[in-house]
């Protein structure tokens, strides 16, 4: 469905559903050092364009190869899932109440990235305002998350939390936005293996 008058010069696309399977996607950002590939094992996708905006539920089931900023690996060989309700345009990306599991852990989602250019002072990268929240989340499947962990492999971990998570700032080639995480464990268990 299209609609274009030479007056207003409008632009819609109502799709009821889009389906993707079994499509393996990457995507590099040399200017923030992004570097993501995933395996999609199924999505589908329903919303519209008006103009230069777009709003989209999406629902996917995928697989992350890896996902690094320059060296540092910071997701790999991990499972996804995600129920999504997005708006973009060409530089900004919200989401609105989503759902996400990553590497089974469980979370609410909600908040927005936008694309900046490079200045004289700083990189091309984004502006990342993100909130997670999850209940009962298992910690051995939080901290199999963690970029290095090699810190945490002489332990034996076990225990429940619950996590907000805030992660806000400016993500470029030379840097990472802040993360906040406040936390509530239950039944939290730490213990050294090597002894």
């Amino acid at each position: 469905n299209t609609h274009d008058q030479t007056n207003d010069k409008e632009f819609s696309i109502d799709l009821s559903r889009i389906e993707v399977t079994h499509a393996e996607l990457s995507y590099l950002d040399h200017s923030s050092g992004q570097d993501l590939k995933f395996t999609v094992k199924s999505m589908s996708a329903g919303g519209g364009i008006r103009n230069k905006s777009a709003a989209f539920n999406m629902d996917i089931d995928a697989f992350i190869s890896h996902f690094k900023k320059n060296k540092e690996i910071y997701l790999q060989n991990k499972p996804l899932s995600a129920d999504l309700n997005l708006i973009a345009d060409s530089v900004h990306f919200q989401v609105l109440n989503g759902k996400i599991s990553v590497n089974n852990a469980f979370f609410n989602l909600s908040g927005s990235v936008e694309k900046s250019k490079k200045s004289k002072t700083a990189p091309a990268g984004y502006t990342v305002g993100i909130k997670l929240n999850g209940k009962n989340l298992k910690i051995p499947l939080l901290t199999a998350l963690l970029p290095d962990k090699k810190l945490l492999a002489p332990y034996h971990i076990s225990g429940l939390a619950d996590l907000d998570i805030f992660i806000d700032g400016i993500w470029s080639s030379d840097e990472i936005p802040q993360i906040q995480c406040n936390y509530h464990v239950k039944n939290g268990k730490f213990k050294d293996d090597s002894s």
